[in-house]
């Protein structure tokens, strides 16, 4: 991994990490009614992060390969968090393939944008 890949995976790791938190477990808040632990409201708010982020490293990163594994990290660590879910891989699924589509979405943005400015 090159230097601007894993400076570019460690940010995105930390959108996670911050955004997101370290509490992931559901809570019950009466008789077998639970919550999730990391509201939609904050998954939004991460994968925006990561589109800007992406946008932003899009010309930094040469190559879809690379672009690609910056975000391992961060996958990575969201199977983790959700490694003792009841539903088995169902979550990591619902969560890792937006987080991936936003990702790949904001590189695509800042690549053509890039383009067009290009071409002015």
């Amino acid at each position: 991994m090159t230097g601007g890949v894993a400076a570019v995976a460690v940010l995105a790791w930390v959108i996670g990490v911050v955004v997101l938190g370290l509490d992931w477990q559901g809570h019950e808040i009466s008789p077998g009614v639970w919550i999730d632990g990391v509201s939609l409201t904050q998954w939004s708010v991460c994968w925006a992060l990561l589109a800007l982020l992406a946008i932003g490293t899009s010309r930094l990163l040469k190559g879809w390969a690379a672009r690609l594994l910056a975000l391992v990290p961060l996958l990575a660590w969201i199977v983790w968090q959700l490694r003792s879910s009841t539903l088995g891989p169902i979550p990591m699924i619902v969560y890792g393939v937006p987080t991936v589509l936003f990702w790949c979405g904001g590189l695509l943005v800042g690549r053509t944008a890039r383009r067009l400015l290009a071409r002015s």
